[in-house]
């Protein structure tokens, strides 16, 4: 006999009930696998799901303090540069202003006119202090108007000899 052909082959019944628990095994086995492979890939991609929003908020929260840095250095910038054209225009002001004073007080009466403001200022200073203090020092005779204008005047030719 050289060849067989087998048709049919019957296991035992505990060898059948074997395979069958084998094959269960490998079925479930082949499941927890592909379970498992499922929540790694699933954790992988929230993981780097959560990394690019993370990087995209941060870059979002950098460019928006750079904005607001950049925003605030202008605003500082402007304001330093119109303070510095108020001064500019002030002192110019104050320059002719002195000008005009010094041709004024070289024209025939304008020492006298100097000292005459010089000595209303000298007032209304006093009238100043006295609305905001109820105390006030005052020099030895302060109702007499001719020692309040003398003390101007002395006050004004000592900054004219000065020159």
């Amino acid at each position: 006999v050289k060849r067989y052909e087998i048709t049919e082959v019957t296991p035992d019944r505990h060898i059948a009930e074997a395979m069958d628990k084998q094959a269960a095994a490998e079925r479930h086995r082949r499941e927890k696998v592909l379970e498992a492979e499922g929540e790694k890939q699933k954790a992988t991609l929230e993981s780097e799901g959560m990394k690019i929003k993370l990087q995209n908020e941060s870059e979002g929260m950098l460019i928006k303090v750079q904005n607001e840095a950049e925003a605030e250095k202008t605003k500082l910038l402007l304001e330093a540069e119109g303070t510095s054209k108020a001064m500019i225009l002030k002192a110019q002001a104050q320059a002719e202003a002195i000008k005009l004073i010094a041709d004024r007080l070289q024209e025939a009466g304008g020492a006298d006119a100097a000292r005459l403001k010089l000595a209303g200022d000298y007032a209304e200073m006093y009238g100043e202090m006295g609305k905001a203090s109820n105390t006030m020092l005052f020099q030895q005779n302060p109702g007499d108007v001719n020692a309040l204008l003398a003390q101007a005047a002395a006050a004004f030719d000592a900054g004219k000899g000065g020159k």
